[in-house]
């Protein structure tokens, strides 16, 4: 019985040279577009930082704003408020914290190398 070759094996044309098969494309095919994801993926990895400002400055500085302005209220509100304000500058300055923290994290310096400023209090 003659023996027939699998039809994903590259089967000689004409001039004897290895013609290729739809299965070796296709998986030639695969393989470039893992290698195309895998190296877009490492060169994204590896960009340059962005050269604008970091957007979480502005929240910062808003945090740091905001808790100074309701620990100021507080001294002069009404007395049945300063709890409400304190809280508020509380919660505010511990955002700021917490930035702080994510953009020294971010930029790989230490926190002790970045200003931070401690909430104002009313009393």
């Amino acid at each position: 019985m003659p023996r027939t070759q699998p039809s994903h094996a590259a089967v000689p044309d004409a001039t004897g040279a290895s013609a290729l098969s739809r299965r070796r494309v296709l998986a030639g095919a695969g393989r470039g577009l893992l290698a195309l994801a895998f190296g877009g993926t490492a060169a994204a990895a590896c960009a340059s930082k962005p050269s604008g400002p970091d957007p979480l400055e502005a929240e910062l500085s808003a945090a740091r704003t905001d808790s100074e302005l309701a620990a100021a209220a507080a001294k002069v509100a009404a007395p049945a408020m300063v709890p409400a304000l304190i809280e508020v500058s509380t919660e505010r300055a511990r955002h700021a914290t917490a930035i702080v923290e994510e953009l020294s994290r971010a930029a790989g310096r230490p926190l002790s190398l970045i200003h931070i400023s401690e909430p104002t209090r009313p009393y």
